[in-house]
């Protein structure tokens, strides 16, 4: 009997989607569903950059939490990175993530991504999700709490 692949929920969500360089937060959780109920992880990480920079940080370090190949599920509202991702990331990769001769923006952020990605069967679900207002909502209490610097 064939072993089924374990299946992984990954939802994200940045504190503000404003364009430019601005401090925002972006959120994850990961979601697993085990025989006892839903195991997940929750994080959050700060940072002073652009929304699809900070979108795909995020993304990368909860990727990096994924110890075995899965079926994996992510969903978020940054349609641009989701959107590379499902279509774009494997030519990318195969070009040293150049595009017309030139490195594409956030190369290492998309580098760092691509070397997660392979391990798994990934399905992309572009919109709001189960946890976009719980995670917003944390974020903007987070946000209250913390006395931050100017980027």
């Amino acid at each position: 009997m064939e072993e089924q692949a374990k299946k992984v929920s990954l939802y994200l969500e940045c504190s503000t989607t404003a364009f430019g360089k601005k401090e925002r937060m972006c959120g994850y959780v990961l979601e697993y569903i085990t025989e006892k109920g839903p195991a997940t992880l929750v994080n959050y990480r700060e940072g002073c950059g652009t929304y699809n920079r900070e979108f795909l940080l995020g993304l990368a370090e909860a990727l990096e939490r994924i110890k075995t190949p899965c079926e994996l599920h992510i969903y978020g509202q940054n349609r641009f990175v989701l959107c590379m991702l499902r279509d774009r990331l494997a030519d990318w990769a195969t070009e040293d993530f150049m595009s017309k001769g030139k490195p594409i923006v956030n190369r290492e952020e998309w580098r760092r991504i691509w070397e997660q990605i392979q391990k798994h069967q990934v399905s992309i679900e572009l919109g709001e999700h189960a946890y976009s207002r719980w995670l917003l909502t944390e974020m903007e209490e987070k946000c209250r709490n913390y006395q931050r610097t100017k980027c």
